[in-house]
């Protein structure tokens, strides 16, 4: 269920934002990647500087998608920093852990 509430948190989340991430699934379907594309494009009409990417390359299924050579299947060098709203004493410890093959980062 969609609350009008939560609409309008995003669409503020949204209008601030200069830059945006779209990332699509390692294992994509073509209305992910069709999807992924569309808010690409919106963004970009909004004059944000938007990148998409996707782990895995992108299959011939895809090539007739408008826009599908604007995915990058790395994000080069960046930060990823991620905001939640914060109350006093809610957070008791974060942690991370690195996964055996030492490709995934796991924030706990």
């Amino acid at each position: 269920m969609i609350v009008p509430q939560d609409v309008v948190s995003l669409k503020e989340v949204f209008q601030k934002a200069q830059t945006a991430y779209v990332l699509i699934s390692s294992f994509p379907t073509y209305d992910s990647v069709a999807s992924a594309l569309a808010l690409y494009f919106a963004l970009t009409d909004a004059g944000k500087d938007v990148h998409i990417a996707c782990p895995a390359p992108m299959r011939v299924e895809f090539s007739h998608l408008f826009g599908v050579d604007k995915s990058s299947e790395k994000m080069g060098n960046r930060n990823l920093m991620v905001s939640f709203d914060y109350e006093e004493n809610s957070v008791e410890k974060v942690s991370y852990t690195i996964s055996d093959d030492g490709k995934k980062f796991n924030l706990i």
